[in-house]
């Protein structure tokens, strides 16, 4: 009995997991003293305690947690029994004026949207000529916008279309079928521009995840709109595409000038997509031997930041931050990488804030030369992020390194060391295989380099050159130009 009364009190109490909850954070301030406006209007206000709550949920919208739907009930209806099925159907009504509220706003804000939704209006109440009008001023609209984004090719093609095919016949009678050209030529750049992105992702899965697709895409039915439409973005598209499977840095280099020159012409997404791409071929030539291209990855990251392309909805990937903190720090921009991660730390998900920042502060003393240090701030700290926990292992493995060559008696214990980092990486804490291979062989060359370095007898310059011949035949390990570095400075002693 209890039990149940336990029961009856948290369902009738429990507000924390409710929509209404979350729609107290959905508006930001104006927005929300926006929405007590809304709801008092006559049009707007289905229900009179609907302003009323609202003014209670106003004086604690900042203290959530002392919210309870009883409470509540008793300011709204004085002297009235608690009635669970009456705040059940009031919230709804609130969260349902919230959702209509936003739509109604986010309407207004856009106008192209806007007037495409007024023209439809009209068109259902017979006002052909308003109609006209509106969706004529759409198109104006779209069309004078310096860049053109995916969603406005459907957008323009959707209008034309609706212009061409409405009620008055006049339009489909005259001669130069201006609408009816607008909406194909519109359409088949937004089926081009999507279709196109849609097997660049293909092709880039195929060559990260290194795996043949059970269906491979083709595109060269896309080749005759490629040639009709000639768009900047579906040319970068084809350029990308259609090379060579044993592409070079020509090919690259080709990619990268055209999509630099087109740049201020390509859609948002596009620009995004392809400044990523850019940049993973950056990672794929500095894999091979090609370290040159470290300041082009480099050069790219930072015209990402500019453009604002590597932010989406205030958050930044973890994987872009790091490879942004590593990059950095390979081209010893210290000053660059110190200010990148307190700007950007807050726009990674607030999970893995800590971690980053311990990893990436870590990181930048070892560039920095300070490895005694890395092993003070993280030596002994337990990593729970799953990439943290590599990454940071990594930079431990190298400070480990330098510290050992300075002082032999722990030489030991930094082979120790190197056996468990390859261990820990053999239970797979990495998505992709692959990755946690070229962290296994980051272990196996450090340990081979140290046992090199410290070896009192045999010539040291020839195992060095064996190794470095051995290492720069690899194509998947990480750390690769660290080592190369910690190669040549033993031969350089």
């Amino acid at each position: 009995m209890v039990e149940n009364i336990a029961r009856a009190d948290t369902k009738k109490n429990a507000l924390e997991k409710s929509k209404l909850y979350e729609s107290l954070d959905v508006l930001n301030e104006v927005e929300w003293k926006s929405l007590g406006k809304w709801l008092d209007s006559p049009w707007c206000n289905s229900n009179k305690k609907l302003c009323d709550f609202y003014q209670l949920l106003n004086k604690n919208r900042h203290r959530k947690n002392k919210f309870d739907k009883e409470s509540i009930f008793k300011k709204l209806y004085p002297g009235k029994k608690y009635n669970n099925k009456i705040f059940n159907n009031l919230m709804r009504e609130f969260v349902l004026q919230v959702e209509r509220f936003l739509a109604a706003i986010d309407l207004l804000s856009d106008t192209v949207r806007f007037k495409d939704q007024l023209g439809q209006s009209y068109l259902l109440r017979k006002k052909l000529n308003l109609f006209n009008e509106i969706s004529r001023s759409a198109i104006q609209l779209i069309e004078e916008k310096a860049t053109k984004e995916w969603e406005d090719y459907l957008q323009l093609g959707i209008v034309h279309e609706k212009l061409y095919f409405q009620p008055d016949q006049d339009i489909r009678y005259q001669p130069n079928p201006d609408n009816l050209i607008g909406a194909e030529k519109n359409l088949d750049l937004f089926y081009a521009l999507g279709k196109f992105r849609i097997l660049h992702e293909y092709a880039a899965r195929k060559e990260l995840l290194k795996y043949e697709l059970k269906n491979e895409p083709e595109f060269k039915h896309l080749t005759f709109l490629k040639n009709e439409l000639n768009h900047p973005a579906i040319n970068l598209y084809f350029l990308k595409l259609s090379r060579n499977k044993n592409w070079g840095a020509d090919e690259f280099i080709q990619f990268k000038e055209s999509m630099l020159q087109n740049f201020s012409a390509l859609p948002f997404r596009e620009k995004k997509v392809f400044l990523l791409s850019a940049i993973n071929d950056t990672v794929v030539l500095v894999s091979k031997g090609h370290t040159g291209f470290l300041n082009d990855m480099f050069e790219l990251y930072k015209k990402g930041i500019e453009a604002e392309l590597l932010i989406h909805e205030g958050f930044m990937t973890v994987t872009t931050f790091n490879n942004i903190v590593l990059v950095a720090n390979n081209l010893l921009e210290t000053a660059f990488v110190k200010g990148f991660i307190s700007k950007y730390i807050d726009c990674l998900p607030e999970e893995t804030k800590l971690e980053a920042r311990l990893w990436s502060e870590s990181q930048t003393l070892y560039s920095s030369g300070y490895s005694e240090k890395v092993i003070d701030h993280i030596g002994q700290y337990n990593f729970r992020h799953a990439l943290y926990g590599v990454l940071s292992r990594g930079t431990l493995l190298k400070a480990n390194y330098d510290v050992t060559l300075k002082d032999p008696s722990r030489k030991n214990l930094f082979l120790s060391y190197c056996d468990s980092f390859e261990q820990y990486m053999r239970r797979g804490h990495l998505f992709v295989p692959d990755r946690n291979e070229a962290y296994i062989r980051l272990a196996q060359y450090t340990k081979k380099l140290m046992n090199i370095a410290l070896h009192k007898k045999g010539d040291k310059e020839e195992k060095l050159k064996k190794l470095k011949a051995r290492l720069e035949k690899e194509k998947n390990i990480f750390g690769k130009l660290w080592l190369l570095r910690k190669i040549d400075e033993l031969k350089s002693i």
